[in-house]
């Protein structure tokens, strides 16, 4: 898909520029908001990932939980090391077998180190991968399993002090049992029929004493098989099968009423529930009741969250994507189940763990849609982590932050596409805000960008929001109080994408990217609150994003454009009145590239005075550093990966340590990435935080009054606004 039909097709992008200055403080960075960790490597693994399972573990003996990951479409584990304070190290990938689907951890060859099994779909084979306590491994041993092995149970079922394995065979509807020789490798598979499409297992002593017994859930005959283990490694023939909820795709065993006996789990693909089978402590179950969720679960932990004594179930959605918290009343009931829709797309697999000091369990959940790991940190009461959230009117594509009020604290301004809308939140401090006010803009249809400024001079803020459509701008007064007055239009060209405000000629102007024209239209203010009529500008193919800056230090300002599919950033030099030179074009990716640029902004990245442009590659995943020379002209460029789909970015001093960091909204990781600055015009590897479904717009601003930059994202398919508050010390 070209960027241009992604525009056009259901999703809508805001880019816009934003700069703040901070204090100089500490270096490390942290938001109130769910981690994220890209598993994609552009350029190093060219494959989609799809990670399908997450499986937690201390992989370095350093006492810090680590995370191992089975990457479906890369043939590759992932591992991230965790630094104990609940984030974790870029991942290191060790290549398995075809398609792995699922990761368990334990220590096969007795060495006190913990080793990886890892089953691979696609060639029907469990790789066995030997730890060596540092967080590195030895090559994967293939080992024989069913057909199109899935779900890993490790544990000792011959009582021999050596680990086995039961492995959950989804196309041979069978569950292999490879005995363990207690130096890493395994004895031929065993194999017990259960149902059709097993796709979990788990083990526990359902009989009582400390014979292991299975559970398997069958995917496709819609049960539970049980199979009585013999204590020798063996078992019986799968009992009477037990009904569950539609296409059962996971299952864990807890005990949920505190009788001693473990009871049962599952998580139903289609049936928008769990299902919870009570031990009637006689060798069967009672008949599964269950808690209605969202629709596609995947999978399933079993926890203490709320420190109560009695373990709690966390269950990953698909449909929307979610992960739910059942808090468990102790006798063997659920408590109305709580969501967290901070995490990635299409969530396949969640785990448990303590990731930070204190003595609550966090989730890790991998995100097979967006490529990522989020982490979920716990407050020790069931809560996790969130993001604040406001909802606005129909699809927000773009948003800005001002003082619009007397109160003095920021608010924000939305532009909402399918509702021809601008909303406007009054902040109340603390990062909080009112409900939105809506403003039609009536004859403006599909608004897709939206700025502040005082365009009136009469010190208060104003609005202007470009409109795709209608091919127009519309202008809302400011009244002060935190009210707009009706829009005023002005023509502009074919298309508008992107609206920036700037002074070209001592008052306020405005100047927007005409995608279809291959233009600019700048509106040159009156400084009454009106425009003059629009002077066109060629560009490069395709304008999407524009920035304003003074690029050549002559004082004057001018203006940057970021040319989708011409692949290059077009500079046009301001003459101080209002008009401006032929544009200039600058390549942001290597020859045969075509990245797509999506996103522009403008800032002193190098600390000389001189302002350098960071423009995000729409296609390639990554951002392009052009370091200026002070004289308008950018001759080189460098690349950082970012998330999925980087589009809207900007810049300001994020860790206070004085030098401009980046933002970048990584549409479909449903993230942000944040890239810490190094002074020389270098940046940081990418740490992202889960924001909403499909984020569009960022604006940054102290909205909690610490003295902070915090971020405020439009999220197109939720309709809302997500806020993350800077956590940095």
């Amino acid at each position: 898909m070209t960027y241009r039909n992604f525009l056009r097709f259901g999703m809508v992008l805001w880019f816009g520029t934003a700069i703040v200055r901070i204090a100089a403080g500490s270096t490390p960075v942290n938001f109130n908001a769910p981690r994220v960790y890209t598993l994609n490597a552009p350029g190093v693994y060219p494959v989609a990932r799809q990670p399908d399972c997450v499986a937690v573990g201390d992989l370095n003996g350093d006492g810090k939980p680590d995370l191992a990951v089975a990457d479906f479409d890369g043939n590759l584990v992932g591992i991230l090391l965790g630094n104990g304070d609940g984030t974790f190290q870029p991942p290191t990938f060790l290549p398995v077998g075809n398609q792995p689907n699922f990761v368990a951890i334990g220590d096969f060859n007795g060495d006190g180190k913990l080793d990886l099994a890892v089953s691979n779909y696609g060639s029907s084979t469990i790789s066995v991968i030997l730890g060596n306590g540092n967080g590195t491994f030895q090559p994967a041993m293939p080992v024989t399993a069913g057909t199109n092995p899935g779900s890993i149970f490790v544990a000792d079922f011959n009582k021999d002090s050596h680990m086995d394995m039961a492995v959950a065979n989804y196309g041979s509807n069978n569950v292999s049992i490879l005995l363990g020789n207690g130096d890493g490798t395994f004895q031929t598979a065993v194999n017990y029929s259960v149902g059709l499409g097993p796709r979990s297992v788990v083990a526990a002593a359902f009989m009582g004493g400390t014979t292991l017994d299975l559970a398997v859930a069958n995917y496709i005959t819609d049960t539970v098989s049980i199979l009585v283990g013999n204590g020798d490694g063996t078992f019986q023939s799968a009992l009477t099968p037990i009904a569950v909820g539609s296409n059962p795709d996971a299952i864990a065993a807890g005990d949920f009423n505190g009788d001693g006996f473990p009871d049962l789990a599952v998580a139903n693909y289609n049936t928008s529930a769990v299902s919870v089978l009570v031990n009637n402590t006689a060798g069967g179950f009672q008949p599964a009741v269950s808690y209605t969720i969202g629709s596609n679960a995947t999978s399933i932990a079993v926890a203490d969250f709320n420190n109560d004594g009695k373990p709690d179930l966390a269950v990953v959605q698909g449909n929307p994507s979610a992960v739910a918290v059942l808090l468990s009343n102790g006798n063997g009931t659920f408590q109305t189940p709580k969501y967290d829709y901070s995490i990635g797309s299409q969530p396949t697999s969640v785990a448990a763990g303590k990731f930070t000091s204190t003595s609550a369990q966090d989730l890790a959940i991998a995100n097979g849609a967006s490529d990522t790991i989020s982490i979920l940190i716990n407050s020790g009461s069931g809560n996790f982590q969130k993001v604040a959230k406001f909802n606005v009117a129909s699809t927000p594509s773009a948003i800005t932050a001002g003082v619009f009020s007397t109160s003095g604290l920021l608010d924000l301004a939305v532009a909402d596409s399918t509702s021809n809308k601008a909303s406007v939140l009054i902040g109340t401090g603390s990062a909080k805000f009112q409900k939105a006010v809506n403003y039609a803009t009536k004859t403006g249809r599909d608004p897709l960008g939206i700025v502040t400024a005082d365009f009136n001079n009469d010190g208060k803020l104003d609005l202007a929001m470009v409109n795709d459509t209608s091919n127009n701008v519309s202008v809302l007064l400011g009244n002060g109080d935190g009210t707009f007055q009706s829009p005023v239009y002005y023509a502009v060209g074919n298309g508008p994408t992107a609206i920036a405000a700037g002074n070209f000629n001592g008052n306020q102007s405005l100047v927007v990217t005409n995608a279809f024209d291959n233009t600019v239209s700048v509106l040159v203010g009156n400084g009454t609150g009106t425009f003059a009529t629009q002077v066109v500008y060629a560009t490069g193919t395709y304008p999407v994003a524009v920035a304003v800056g003074d690029v050549n230090n002559d004082t004057k300002q001018d203006v940057v454009v970021a040319n989708s599919e011409s692949n290059n950033v077009s500079v046009l030099l301001g003459n101080g009145n209002g008009t401006f030179g032929t544009a200039t074009n600058f390549a942001v990716a290597p020859a045969g590239q075509a990245p797509q640029p999506s996103g522009v902004v403008v800032a002193d990245f190098r600390n000389d005075g001189f302002l350098d442009l960071a423009v995000t590659d729409y296609f390639s995943n990554q951002v392009s550093i052009l370091l200026g020379n002070g004289t308008g002209s950018f001759p080189t460029f460098a690349l950082y990966n970012t998330g999925i789909y980087p589009t809207a970015l900007a810049s300001a001093d994020f860790n206070g340590d004085g030098i401009p960091d980046l933002v970048v909204v990584d549409t479909l990781a449903d993230a942000v990435s944040i890239l810490l600055g190094n002074s020389d015009g270098t940046f940081q590897t990418a740490v992202s935080f889960a924001v909403g479904f499909a984020p569009s717009g960022v604006a940054v601003g102290d909205f909690n009054g610490d003295g902070k930059p915090d971020l405020a994202i439009t999220n197109a398919s939720q309709n809302t606004v997500s806020i993350l508050t800077n956590m940095t010390k």
